[in-house]
Formats: structure tokens, C-alpha cells, sequence
């Protein structure tokens, strides 16, 4: 390809073109050849699985579940999954919410199961996006899976949270 052109790259077979914005897609549609060629991420979200009022107490384990199916018109370009906790007030004080979480998909065909490896954490937690809980604010824990290939591949994923201490909490993923 020529460095100097301003013509996106032609796909071939294998090859994914994302696209943000309809003026974009009508920019690559030319060289689009066949379907499913160009995945178009418009900004918007869809909830995959929404719950609050949860509760884990004390050295125990919660776990959420959620599936991706192999549903070609869909592509899932990422995932962002929120929790929002908070500890009890006690006679000794407040009781802070300690949690510590995981994304785990099980199955699918893609890059993330590898190997005959039937269950895979996937997903990272920016530091600068968390927040502990303390008895001025709520604690938020959030991770995400951008995978390098998209669309993120079909599969059972599963949120699973652990609790140091009683903890009340809300979860959202989103696509």
C-alpha cells in the first residue's frame, strides 16, 4: 500500500475495517467486497446484563452471567463491566465494602481460548478508573476487554466478586 494515500487499506477475506461514524463507512464502502467485511461502532451501548441490590458477605463469592451468541448481524467491539459497592454501618462504625472481581469467559472460538483452555480471565482494571469505598463515597470497580480481534467472539462470560467484608453492590456490563 501507498504511505502517501489517504484511501483506507482494501480487506481481504479475513481482514475486519471498523468503522465510527456513517461518513466513514461511506468513505471504505468501495472497497468493501463482501458482507461482514466492515463492522460499524456507532458510540452506542447495550446493556448485557444489569443487577443491583446485590449482596456478598464476608469471605464469599457471587457470581453473574451473561452470553454472547454466535449472532453475525451483532458485533461486540468491546466490554466495560461497573460495579458499584458499599459497606454497613455497625455499632463499631462504618464497615467499609471490600470486593475484588473477575471476567471470565468459558468457550468461543476466538483468540482468548487457546490451547484447549476451556476457561479464560480476561479483561484489565485501569487504576485511575477505581475508587475504595469509604463512608463518605461508594466504591467503584471497573474492568474491560478490548480484545485485539473483533468482534469479541460468542461464549459464556461470568463476572465473579469476592468480598473481604459484608458488601452491597450494584453491577452493569456493557457493550
Amino acid at each position: 500500500p501507498d504511505p502517501s494515500s489517504s484511501d483506507p487499506p482494501a480487506p481481504t477475506n479475513s481482514t475486519k475495517i471498523i468503522v465510527r461514524s456513517i461518513e466513514e463507512l461511506v468513505t471504505v464502502y468501495p472497497t468493501i467486497s463482501a458482507p461482514g467485511t466492515a463492522i460499524v461502532a456507532l458510540g452506542q451501548s447495550v446493556g448485557l446484563l444489569e443487577a443491583s441490590g446485590c449482596v456478598v458477605d464476608e469471605k464469599q463469592k457471587s457470581s453473574h452471567t451473561f452470553v454472547i451468541g454466535n449472532n453475525n448481524s451483532i458485533g461486540i467491539m468491546d466490554l466495560c463491566v461497573s460495579i458499584v459497592f458499599h459497606g454497613v454501618s455497625t455499632f463499631g462504625g462504618y464497615g467499609r465494602g471490600r470486593i475484588a472481581a473477575n471476567l471470565i469467559k468459558i468457550g468461543g472460538n476466538n483468540d482468548v481460548v487457546r490451547a484447549g483452555k476451556r476457561k479464560c480471565t480476561i479483561g484489565y482494571a485501569p487504576h485511575d478508573e477505581q475508587a475504595i469505598n469509604t463512608k463518605d463515597r461508594l466504591g467503584i470497580l471497573k474492568i474491560y476487554h478490548r480484545p485485539g480481534a473483533v468482534p469479541v467472539g460468542p461464549g459464556r462470560f461470568f463476572v465473579e466478586i469476592e468480598a473481604n467484608s459484608w458488601t452491597k453492590y450494584s453491577i452493569r456490563v456493557e457493550a
